[in-house]
């Protein structure tokens, strides 16, 4: 209406404006609607949308979470590692140890054995020369019969030739003693001869050592010198030598060693 309340009079662009605003109007009304639509069908996916900062942020966390733990496990990890590491490597050392003790066990085990062996050989040559030796003695005086002695052989065994009377019953005639204590010397009424620069003692020479032994045996307070001599040509180790192989065979025949002492001189 006009101010005047008068109405104004119709035209066609009054209609025309009139209708595009009516067609304006229609439209928007129709967005509205359909905005509405949207709206009320999407409203779950809206408010999930709405929520999704929150998970997002939640998820974020445990992300954080989750890196912490794998960078400690892998801390973890490394250190094991490193563990692992130096136990591989004590344990090669053990093992290398292992096969050092393994190889000295071999080696003691096989000298224990040739021990042994040398053991039961030493042995069986001691036992074969006992018996060897029991079969020299003389089946009278039961001394050794030496080589180069005179012996007879008998049926019961060997026999000295100076012990067949005594031994067949007839009474011999007094042989002097081999040795005979003097005061508290021991006096060889033989002297023991060795070669030219030998140091051996002669078989024939072995009976005045067992002479000696008796005598020690039954003196066992007394102690000895055994004096070696050279001649002009020889040595003082040749010396040396005859007195220190006097006193090995008193020894080995049970002499302690305390009793004898052995020493050379000159011609």
């Amino acid at each position: 209406r006009r101010p005047g309340g008068e109405e104004p009079p119709l035209t066609l662009a009054s209609v025309s404006r009139a209708s595009k605003a009516a067609a304006a109007l229609f439209k928007w009304c129709v967005c509205q609607l359909r905005y509405a639509q949207v709206a009320k069908n999407h409203a779950p996916a809206i408010r999930e949308a709405e929520t999704l900062p929150a998970q997002i942020g939640d998820a974020e966390k445990a992300v954080q979470q989750q890196t912490a733990v794998l960078e400690r496990s892998t801390r973890e990890v490394a250190e094991s590692s490193k563990e692992a590491t130096r136990a591989e490597k004590a344990l090669e050392a053990l093992r290398a140890d292992l096969a050092k003790l393994r190889l000295e066990g071999q080696g003691l085990q096989g000298r224990a054995t040739a021990m042994q062996a040398a053991e039961a050989q030493g042995e069986e040559r001691r036992v074969r020369e006992e018996a060897e030796k029991e079969a020299r003695r003389c089946i009278h005086c039961q001394r050794e019969v030496y080589d180069t002695q005179d012996a007879y052989t008998r049926a019961e065994g060997r026999l000295h030739a100076r012990c067949q009377a005594a031994f067949d019953g007839i009474e011999p005639e007094p042989e002097p003693d081999s040795a005979t204590l003097l005061e508290v010397k021991v006096q060889v009424c033989q002297r023991i001869e060795f070669s030219a620069n030998g140091v051996t003692i002669p078989p024939i020479f072995m009976s005045e050592i067992e002479g000696v032994m008796r005598v020690l045996a039954d003196n066992p307070d007394v102690k000895i010198c055994v004096e070696g001599h050279r001649d002009a040509g020889e040595s003082d180790a040749v010396a040396d030598a005859r007195a220190a192989a006097v006193q090995e065979a008193l020894l080995e025949r049970g002499l302690r060693a305390a009793r004898v002492r052995s020493q050379g001189f000159g011609s």
